[in-house]
């Protein structure tokens, strides 16, 4: 008997022992149920902050697509602009040239035609006209008509060559300042042109600039 009860009592320890270790692993799998319990948790409002940033993530990606559209759409549009602002700007600079050229022909024609002094009937010279207007058939007038003659067409020739002097001097200055002005609109064309295609080209980089900094900030 008391064999018999020795060995219920080491059965019944053991069991004890064996209750104690099953206890002891419960309580460690309850805390670590607990950590990935936890640890899930975490996880879960980890995705939901992640499809929250991917989905703002798509919305800034069609924004800028839009934005994209619209700026492509708008220097399109200013190509277009400055392409017909450059055929306008084209066919003044052809029309003031052309105009520059009229010009300088009739400048030219203006030198070649000589200064003409009309008399009053249209015909004869000054000394006609003289003598027709106090109609010479007095003999006591003839020689005071004849001194004022002379004094006449000594003083002619003298306001012929200031004449000539002044109408050349003029169409110098005329001449001067159809090239000076010729000059300063193609300049002021030049400049236009230049000024337009630099904006336009300004323009195409800040937006290609802003694309790739773009994306380069959605990728990381």
């Amino acid at each position: 008997m008391e064999n018999v009860i020795e060995g219920l009592k080491l059965k019944v320890s053991k069991a004890d022992s064996r209750a104690d270790s099953a206890e002891e692993k419960l309580i460690i799998l309850s805390e670590a149920n607990a950590g990935l319990d936890e640890e899930l948790s975490f996880l879960r409002d980890r995705l939901e902050c992640l499809e929250a940033s991917l989905h703002q993530a798509e919305e800034t990606k069609m924004a800028t697509a839009k934005d994209i559209d619209i700026r492509a759409k708008v220097i399109t549009n200013l190509v277009m602009q400055l392409a017909i602002e450059r055929e306008r700007l084209h066919q003044q600079i052809a029309s003031l040239t052309m105009e520059n050229r009229v010009m300088v022909v009739q400048l030219q024609q203006t030198k070649k035609d000589p200064p003409i002094v009309m008399s009053c009937d249209n015909r004869g010279s000054d000394k006609e006209f003289l003598f027709q207007k106090h109609n010479l058939t007095t003999a006591p007038c003839a020689t005071e008509i004849k001194e004022e003659v002379t004094v006449l067409s000594a003083t002619v020739p003298e306001l012929d060559k200031t004449q000539n002097v002044s109408a050349s001097k003029t169409e110098a200055e005329l001449v001067d300042l159809t090239s000076k002005l010729g000059t300063v609109r193609r300049i002021d064309a030049g400049l236009l042109n230049c000024k337009h295609i630099f904006m336009a080209i300004l323009i195409v980089l800040i937006s290609v600039a802003a694309y790739f900094f773009i994306k380069q900030n959605q990728s990381f």
